[in-house]
C-alpha cells in the first residue's frame, strides 16, 4: 500500500497545482469539485501510506505496527 499511496499522493498534487495554477480552469465548477475531491484523496492516501505504522505496537497479526493509542485514534479520526 505504500507505494500505491504514494503514487496517489503525487498524482493528486498534480492535479491540485494544475487546477490552482490556471486562472481559466480557477474560474470552472467543476475544477472546483476536483479540487475538493482531490483534497479527499490526499487525506485518504496519506492514510493508506501510514496503514500499520499507527496502530499499537505489539498488536498481534499486524505487521510493522508501532504506534501507541493515541495515534491509532487520531488516523481512525481523520480516515
Amino acid at each position: 500500500p505504500k507505494i500505491s499511496a504514494s503514487v496517489s499522493f503525487f498524482s493528486t498534487i498534480f492535479i491540485v497545482w494544475d487546477v490552482l495554477r490556471s486562472k481559466s480552469k480557477r474560474g470552472h465548477t467543476y475544477h472546483h469539485f476536483l479540487v475538493a475531491l482531490s483534497i479527499c484523496d490526499l487525506m485518504i492516501a496519506i492514510g493508506t501510506f501510514l496503514s500499520t505504522w499507527p496502530i499499537p505496537a505489539g498488536t498481534e497479526g499486524v505487521w510493522r505496527a508501532s504506534g501507541t493509542q493515541q495515534t491509532c485514534a487520531a488516523q481512525g479520526f481523520f480516515l
